[in-house]
């Protein structure tokens, strides 16, 4: 509901109530006797007759549990739940931040030569929000009803890139100083490392291992690259050193000695004529 029907209301409900939620998922995925059952079913003899769904079920559930920290010692656990509950503030603080810049932008086009190519429902759209606005032309936002038309379809070059280059400094610090994510983005990294020395099950995950390299690859080059556009969004894997299914995307501002990690952006996502 939060996600969905944003309010400052309910957003203060729903924050309020984030660490007793986070406080509940964390105990459980740490709950020894439910951990012990899981374990229990795993060495039976049952386990063999079980379908292959149902032993991966199990087997995820047993992952689930380590990775959530039921095999710590007691202060170890303790140390788990306050990270676990910091990072669940920073994330739901990192999501108000780029929902607020989301909704900050507009751009009124009046003339309409501008907007050759996007379709009649799109410009119909457009339209409306301009006339419930108090404006004459054509308003569009960062929302996806009404930047996808945009960018898959205007002819103009230089609308598209308005458009883009609002949509990925997001909440950055090139807008509104409260809205910045950069310093949310370091001390939600600097909170998943110290996670994972935490519990030594950790580096046995595939999952984790992925992740704790695609962190380290990020914070480096992101920290060491001058010149790029550090968007604070979550979602700027073509302007900004962004880790996304194993290859890391540069901008034209890349410095030459990071472009041997990079997918080049006119090679992965040319520009539209």
């Amino acid at each position: 509901m939060n996600a969905v029907m944003n309010s400052p209301q309910l957003r203060d409900v729903y924050n309020a109530n984030l660490p007793r939620i986070t406080q509940y998922f964390t105990e459980l995925a740490q709950d020894e006797a439910l951990y012990r059952k899981y374990k229990a079913l795993r060495a039976s003899d049952a386990f063999a007759r079980l379908t292959a769904a149902q032993k991966k079920v199990i087997d995820n559930e047993l992952r689930d549990f380590r990775l959530g920290g039921a095999e710590l010692p007691a202060a170890e656990k303790a140390r788990f739940k306050q990270v676990i509950e910091e990072l669940a503030g920073l994330s739901s603080k990192f999501n108000d931040n780029v929902l607020d810049a989301t909704n900050a932008f507009e751009l009124v086009i009046a003339d309409k030569q501008r907007l050759a190519g996007i379709p009649d429902d799109a410009l119909e759209f457009a339209a409306d929000a301009a006339t419930q606005a108090g404006k004459q032309g054509w308003k569009f936002t960062l929302h996806m009803p009404s930047y996808l038309p945009v960018m898959q379809y205007a002819q103009d070059r230089e609308l598209r890139e308005q458009m883009y280059h609002a949509y990925v400094t997001r909440a950055a610090e090139f807008g509104e100083p409260g809205w910045d994510n950069s310093r949310i983005i370091v001390d939600i990294l600097r909170l998943r490392r110290s996670a994972w020395p935490v519990s030594p099950t950790f580096p046995c995950s595939r999952r984790w291992r992925i992740r704790r390299a695609r962190c380290s690859i990020f914070s480096r080059n992101w920290r060491s690259a001058p010149g790029l556009t550090r968007s604070a969004t979550s979602r700027n894997s073509r302007n900004l050193l962004h880790v996304n299914s194993g290859w890391i995307t540069c901008s034209r501002g890349t410095p030459p000695t990071h472009r041997k990690n990079c997918v080049s952006n006119a090679t992965r996502f040319p520009t539209r004529k």
